[in-house]
């Protein structure tokens, strides 16, 4: 398999990096008329804190195995992220992002999801055998797999 490039701030796959807006997987620009109109389908946009080695690390691990180009991938920090970036906050905490963020658009609607329900959502998106572990994560009682979430959130590093 070719290796496949993602552009927008700290992308990582295959080693490469590159420093402009959101991109599908394989590497093509999503227009900026495209995002206006949510297409229904439209990839899914897998928002993370770029600044933390963990998501970044995921966002890669996410971005290897979309073999169907259904993610979109930005930074939280990246302007396209700021409608979103509030999500990534617990409340009364704006210091540092908690939480990957995945957007889903269908026609004009938005659904935005956060912790593990996120982490399900791109799961899912991945197809088989990755979409099996987004519907058991999908099926355990939220609170108990956020709890999960936000333990490993707590523990991560600050560093990519």
């Amino acid at each position: 398999m070719a290796s496949r490039r993602i552009k927008g701030e700290a992308f990582y796959t295959r080693g490469a990096a590159c420093t402009s807006g959101p991109s599908r997987a394989d590497g093509t620009d999503v227009a900026p008329d495209r995002e206006r109109t949510y297409p229904v389908s439209m990839p899914l946009l897998v928002l993370y804190d770029g600044a933390c080695g963990l998501c970044t690390g995921s966002a890669a691990w996410l971005a290897r195995h979309d073999r169907r180009g259904a993610l979109l991938f930005s930074p939280l920090a990246s302007p396209e992220a700021a409608p979103y970036r509030s999500a990534a906050f617990t409340a009364g905490d704006t210091t540092r992002p908690d939480t990957l963020v995945v957007v889903e658009r269908a026609g004009d609607r938005e659904v935005v999801r956060v912790r593990a329900d996120a982490v399900a959502s791109a799961l899912r998106a991945l197809g088989p055998p990755w979409s099996l572990a987004g519907l058991a994560l999908g099926a355990a009682p939220r609170r108990l797999a956020d709890a999960a979430y936000r333990a490993v959130a707590r523990r991560r590093s600050s560093k990519p």
